[in-house]
């Protein structure tokens, strides 16, 4: 990695995490070494195989692989918005397809309905400078900028003054238009509480598969949770169709109904209130999961009492082949190229019981 090996991940580019305040961290160090097939952990990070107690996950692009549910969503809600907001012809002059893993890797867009919304926001911005369409390089100098000024949505309203004013702006209807093609007659009532307007045919949700077998993670039951942006219809129907469901108690899954959303770390501070652990790790695939562990760190610093927390960043989800670098600045304290290599580092608690 920048400084020894680095995990099977090519076409990197620079990248900047900006997590709030420093926390005190349990390792040391800089640079990265191998720790095991597909595992890198921070130098000066000797942690006992045995350490972490409890396992929360972040769900997508980490146990599941969501790579055609939510971003085909949040496109078809661009194109949508393009077409019948903008009245830009899909077929005579599109937009550019965004680049998902640029605005993810921004930070600031745990919620992908609000992915939806930024990328819109940004798109009215060109159009009414008559700008149409877009370059790439006006899109990736975007998404440098917002990390600078904040993440997420705010930032791109900052970045792209007056385009939420316009007439063609509808942030209800671009998040309506997302929860509509990834819930699907078959489940948008189920997980929204709405029907689609129109019939949209099955829910992207049916693409998503899992990316951890139960077998991998049943000899750490009882030790699990998960802190996610879904809400708990739209997590229990996607564990379940993985097969996952019940390793993860609803009393151990965060998920957006509390109103929490990654960064914040009152997620992660319930977790560990339910859970108590020893030290527990969260491992999740974007910069909002690491800021989350920094941000519960900045508190545990000033309130005390609170269990240690460690993050394991995992690549090949939402900010694509950024990740690794993403980490590195993050000083996550492992790297895996996917939760099972993860789990297969870890020893799970049924082993070292009674040491």
């Amino acid at each position: 990695m920048g400084e020894g090996r680095r995990l099977s991940v090519e076409g990197r580019r620079d990248a900047e995490v900006r997590t709030g305040a420093e926390p005190v961290v349990p390792c040391a160090g800089a640079g990265y070494a191998p720790a095991a097939s597909g595992v890198l952990t921070r130098a000066g990070c000797a942690l006992a195989l045995d350490a972490p107690d409890l396992l929360i996950f972040d769900i997508d692009g980490v146990l599941l692989d969501t790579a055609q549910s939510y971003p085909a969503a949040v496109e078809a809600a661009v194109r949508w918005f393009c077409r019948e907001r903008l009245g830009r012809a899909v077929t005579d002059d599109p937009a550019p397809a965004p680049d998902l893993a640029a605005w993810k890797a921004a930070g600031g867009f745990n919620d992908d309905w609000q992915l939806a919304q930024g990328i819109c926001l940004y798109l009215t911005w060109h159009h009414l400078r008559g700008d149409w369409p877009p370059d790439a390089g006006a899109e990736a100098a975007l998404c440098a900028a917002i990390p600078l000024r904040g993440g997420g949505l705010t930032a791109v309203r900052a970045l792209c003054p007056g385009a939420d004013a316009c007439g063609a702006w509808d942030a209800e209807a671009i998040a309506r238009v997302c929860m509509e093609r990834y819930g699907g007659d078959d489940a948008c009532e189920a997980m929204f509480g709405m029907r689609p307007t129109e019939g949209v045919g099955p829910g992207l949700w049916h693409h998503e598969r899992a990316l951890v077998p139960a077998s991998a993670l049943e000899a750490w039951r009882g030790h699990l949770g998960v802190y996610t942006g879904r809400n708990s219809a739209e997590a229990s129907l996607g564990l379940r169709a993985a097969g996952l469901d019940a390793l993860f108690p609803l009393q151990m899954r965060q998920t957006s109904d509390a109103g929490l959303r990654k960064p914040d770390p009152a997620g992660l501070i319930a977790l560990a209130e339910r859970g108590a652990p020893r030290l527990l790790l969260f491992a999740g695939d974007t910069p909002d999961d690491a800021a989350t562990v920094h941000r519960y760190r900045a508190v545990a610093a000033r309130m005390g009492g609170m269990p240690p927390a460690i993050f394991a960043g995992v690549l090949g989800g939402a900010p694509g082949v950024l990740g690794e670098d993403l980490f590195r600045s993050a000083s996550a304290e492992i790297i895996a190229t996917d939760a099972h290599a993860l789990l297969r580092y870890l020893r799970p608690p049924a082993m070292t019981a009674g040491r």
